[in-house]
């Protein structure tokens, strides 16, 4: 039996925005997935709606479709952009969400070349 479920909010333009989308996926995630699960699926929202805030423009929104063993996250906003992974130089410690979304998702993109990324995470 196939589990779909589909979901997608606007977040405020503010700092708290990534502290909020953290929150709603716990809501709605929390009583299905372990917590080293949740915890990474935390990391990527958190890191995807930061980058959006940082360096987009516009409106924020989140969007989170489950769908049998995975959740596709995806993150858009106004910008005209495509996000880009920076390189790491001496102590720099910003520049490193792409990195780490890389490292938690099994896949992850940028749709239309624009400010919309999306990470897919298997928790079958």
């Amino acid at each position: 039996m196939a589990i779909y479920r589909f979901k997608e909010v606007s977040l405020p333009r503010e700092p708290a925005c990534a502290a909020i989308a953290r929150r709603l996926v716990e809501q709605d995630y929390g009583p299905e997935l372990d917590v080293r699960r949740m915890d990474d699926l935390r990391r990527v929202v958190g890191e995807l709606v930061d980058n959006a805030y940082l360096h987009g423009d516009g409106q924020i929104r989140l969007r989170l479709v489950r769908q049998n063993g995975s959740v596709r996250v995806a993150v858009m906003d106004e910008g005209d952009g495509a996000p880009v992974r920076q390189v790491r130089t001496g102590e720099r410690r910003a520049g490193n969400g792409l990195r780490l979304v890389d490292q938690l998702s099994t896949r992850w993109g940028v749709a239309d070349g624009r400010t919309h990324v999306w990470a897919d995470m298997a928790f079958s």
